[in-house]
């Protein structure tokens, strides 16, 4: 599989207008999204994705009725499936941000 594809400038404005559409849709809960492209264990193309929470949307029971919504929303969005890319997420609280200070997801 090639990479360029998602790489490409128009591909580039259509995610991140999907990205930032899922945003606004379960905001105030998700405070921001960032993603990035690499390959994934078996050097397949994949988008990660790096959700940051609010802490209260961070508690498990919310999380785990969050985290699905959120995962499905940018994986239709995004269309990861006609795009042939994996899709992988991580899921952080604003406070936990704030006392891991990682450049990334900032």
């Amino acid at each position: 599989m090639v990479l360029a594809a998602p790489y490409t400038r128009k591909k580039r404005a259509l995610i991140e207008d999907a990205v930032r559409r899922v945003e606004a849709v379960f905001a105030p809960d998700v405070v921001r999204i960032k993603y990035y492209f690499s390959e994934d264990w078996l050097g397949e193309p994949s988008v990660y994705f790096r959700v940051l929470i609010r802490d209260e949307a961070g508690q498990l029971e919310r999380l785990k009725s969050l985290s699905w919504p959120v995962r499905k929303a940018l994986m239709d969005e995004v269309q990861t499936d006609e795009c042939e890319l994996g899709a992988y997420f991580e899921f952080r609280t604003v406070s936990e941000q704030l006392e891991l200070r990682d450049p990334a997801w900032e």
